[in-house]
This record gives C-alpha cells, sequence and structure tokens, in this order.
C-alpha cells in the first residue's frame, strides 16, 4: 500500500510479518518483535515480505540514476543476502512470493517486468522478462503483484492514456508453456482523477480476481465472472478474450454458454478458465476429450461410455437413454406393440387393430413444418433447427444448432485481498 508521504509498509500473506520504512530506516516487525535495517542505498521506492521473513525492497539512488534491489532476511539484518543493479527506476515496483521461491521487479523506464527464481542464498536465478511495446503505456511495471504460486502477475501502468486521457492500466499475465502470456483484457481506471496504478495491487489466480487502488485511494475488484469466447495460439496456450462489468456489488458464477458443459480452471488458475463437458458428454474437437479448446467446439453425447466417465453432472440429463437394467416404469420397445396404445389425445394414424408405429426422431425437416419454434431449448448442437429458441445454446444458423463459449470480467466489492504494496 502507497501511504500518501514518505513512508511505505507491508506485511506477509500470514500477517506474521511487518516491514515499513521510515526516513532511511528499514523496520522489521516478526510476531512484534523489531528488527532494524541501517544501510539503505537510496530512497527507497516498494518494499515486500514472504511468510518466510525474505524481505525484498527496491531502491532509487538519484546521483548516478541507479535502481537497487535488495533481499533481505528479517532474522539477520546486518547485511543484505544479495542485490541486483540496473538502470534508473529499476524496482520502482517489487514483490515476492510467500514461499519466496520468485521475486518480481518492474522497470518502468524500459517497460519491462523482470522475474526470477530466488535461490536458497537469496540470489537471483532464471531470468525472464515481461516487455510491454505499447507507448501509451509508458509507466508499465510501476507496480507488481505476483499470485501465491508464481504463476499470474499484475503489472500496473499508472499513465496508461486513451483518447489523451491518462485512465491507468493494469494488466495480468500467466505462466504458460514457460512463456509469460498475456491475458487480452487491460484492466482501466474510471477517469485521470480515478485512474488506476498509483496504488497497490494484489492478485489471487485461485479466484481470478484482482485488486487495485486508484490514485484516490479507492479500492477495485475485478474478478472473471464467466468464460468468454477465446483463441488457441496453440495447441496449449489459450489468449482470453475477456470483458468486464462496471455495477459494484454485481453477482456472477463461472458458467459456460454451453449447457452440458462446466467451467474449470487449467492447473487451478482461474485465468486460465476452460469448459469442460459434464458426464455423458465429450467434446465435438476431434482431438478428443472432454474440454472445448476452440469456440466452435461443443458437447456432444459419448460415442462409448467408457469415454466419459465419471465427469460431474451438474443437471438433469436431456434425452432418455436406453439401459440394459429394467426400469420400474414402461421402456421403449424395438418390435411394434400388439395392441394399440390408449392416448389422452387421437392419434395421427388411428388404429383398427393393428400393430402401433414406434415414433422415431429425424434430423430433417417434415413435410408440413410449423411456423412456430418446437419445445424451447430441446435440440443438441449439431442437429437440424429453425429456430433459436429450439437450440439449447439458443443459436441456429443455417438450419443447424450451434454452440457459443464466452468470457466476462465483473467489477465486484469484497473485502480486500491485503493491498499491502
Amino acid at each position: 500500500m502507497n501511504i500518501q508521504g514518505d513512508e511505505q509498509s507491508t506485511s506477509s500473506d500470514d500477517d506474521r510479518f511487518i516491514a515499513t520504512k521510515s526516513n532511511s530506516d528499514i523496520l522489521v516487525l516478526h510476531e512484534g518483535k523489531p528488527g532494524l535495517y541501517r544501510d539503505s542505498p537510496g530512497l527507497l521506492k516498494s518494499i515486500a515480505v514472504s511468510d518466510e521473513g525474505i524481505v525484498i525492497a527496491g531502491f532509487e539512488i538519484s546521483g548516478p540514476g541507479l535502481g537497487v534491489v535488495l533481499i533481505l532476511n528479517s532474522f539477520d539484518l546486518s547485511d543484505s543476502k544479495s542485490e541486483s543493479v540496473w538502470m534508473s527506476e529499476y524496482g520502482t515496483g517489487v514483490d515476492i512470493t510467500p514461499d519466496s521461491s520468485m521475486i518480481a521487479i518492474g522497470s518502468p523506464k524500459e517497460r519491462t517486468v523482470y522475474t526470477y527464481s530466488l535461490g536458497e542464498n537469496g540470489s537471483f536465478e532464471k531470468e525472464h522478462k515481461i516487455k510491454h511495446y505499447d507507448t501509451t503505456s509508458e509507466s508499465f511495471g510501476f507496480k507488481v503483484a505476483l499470485a501465491e504460486d508464481g504463476k499470474t502477475i499484475a503489472v500496473a501502468s499508472p499513465s496508461t492514456t486513451l483518447s489523451s486521457v491518462q485512465y491507468g492500466a493494469i494488466f495480468v499475465y500467466v505462466w504458460i508453456d514457460d512463456v509469460w502470456t498475456a491475458v487480452a483484457e487491460i484492466l482501466y481506471g474510471r477517469n485521470d482523477i480515478r485512474r488506476l496504478g498509483l496504488g497497490g495491487i494484489a492478485i489471487d489466480a485461485g479466484l481470478a480476481r484482482v485488486d487495485a487502488k486508484d490514485y484516490n485511494d479507492n479500492l477495485y475488484s475485478f474478478v472473471v465472472s464467466r468464460i468468454a469466447t477465446f483463441s488457441r495460439k496453440t495447441a496449449c496456450q489459450a489468449i482470453l478474450t475477456l470483458s468486464f462489468y462496471t455495477n459494484p456489488g454485481d453477482q456472477y458464477e463461472n458458467q459456460c454458454r454451453d449447457r452440458r458443459a462446466y467451467s474449470e480452471g487449467i492447473e487451478g488458475n482461474g485465468f486460465r478458465p476452460q469448459c469442460k463437458c459434464m458426464s455423458g458428454f465429450e467434446s465435438s474437437n476431434p482431438a478428443g476429450g472432454s474440454a472445448l479448446q476452440t469456440e466452435d467446439d461443443v458437447c456432444i453425447i459419448c460415442s462409448k461410455a467408457e469415454e466419459c466417465g465419471d465427469r460431474p453432472t451438474s443437471s438433469p440429463t436431456f434425452r432418455p437413454t436406453l439401459s440394459i437394467v429394467p426400469t420400474t416404469g414402461p421402456t421403449l420397445s424395438k418390435a411394434p406393440t400388439a395392441n394399440p396404445t390408449q392416448s389422452i389425445s387421437p392419434s395421427s394414424f388411428p388404429t383398427t387393430g393393428s400393430p402401433t408405429i414406434k415414433p422415431t426422431l429425424s434430423a430433417r425437416p417434415s413435410l408440413n413444418p410449423s411456423s412456430t419454434p418446437s419445445t424451447y431449448g430441446s435440440i443438441f448442437d449439431g442437429e437440424y433447427c429453425r429456430f433459436s429458441q429450439e437450440c439449447m445454446t439458443f443459436n441456429c444458423i443455417d438450419n443447424i444448432c450451434v454452440g457459443v463459449v464466452s468470457v466476462a470480467f465483473a467489477l465486484v466489492e469484497y473485502e480486500t485481498l491485503g493491498i499491502q504494496r
């Protein structure tokens, strides 16, 4: 959290460690016991502390115009464990995961964020970069926030401009196939007074949520609310297209527009939502499986029972199935009945003692089509239709029911995630 004035403070996720700065010193409190680091190399710009008491701090040395990032141990503040020196503004935003395994360092002057694995001795290892080339976001990296597992990061750019107005923006990236991959949606502030990025930010990948404070310390919470249209960069890499609602307090549930699918975060990451078919259904994608991998995929009845297995069913089956187990009620027979059936309404083909003919389902239109839809939401994707209302996904294109997968981002009011950077 950025506090107005010359002081900054932060705490670990479990709240056992508090690191705060006043004047030129860094004070660390561990369960109420103080420790002091007195050798700050310059003006403190940002600070973060892990649940293990490892502190990362970014400084600006005004004379030579350098940025310095230090790694400190709360249990021994006599000296830094390691340091990294780079160009001016390097270290303006920093963060560390709760288990001290990864750190992120923002460098706004070059519109870059660096991420490192942190060695046991505090060494910087396995560097990766997120470079932003759009010159309308010249302060990209001013604040950074890592998710708990280090596989999702939020990056603030308070100077991001739209139509000559500084709205400020938050960018989200997820770690996919050893590359930082951008979520297509950018979260913008309300206006130049309420622009995002100057205050602290926090991110929770499991909840698919970003919290951010604007210039006036107002808190905004953005959460992925439902899966929307997405494309595939590669077979394993999804680029989401998100939108967000601006009505605080609105509540949304993760859902897929194909009624036979449910949403699930890939590897538990809500920023990588994917629709999967329920029990009894499989994806129409030629690759098979239960996942809807492209916007053209729909859930279809499994061709083989063993291919569907134990996937969860959150709604009843939409059509009757044939079972080898006898039912307590009447069943459908493949052979004609010996006697005519009794119906509450007259048959269109009255019988006179001859067997009735079993009705069949046909994908072809009738000879005398009706001018009104049949039962609403009763036809599966890939089958013949005349009206959108007949389809389960309410999309009838060229007389065929088709499905659409969609995504949304909602702006809602929650308790803060603990923005303290």
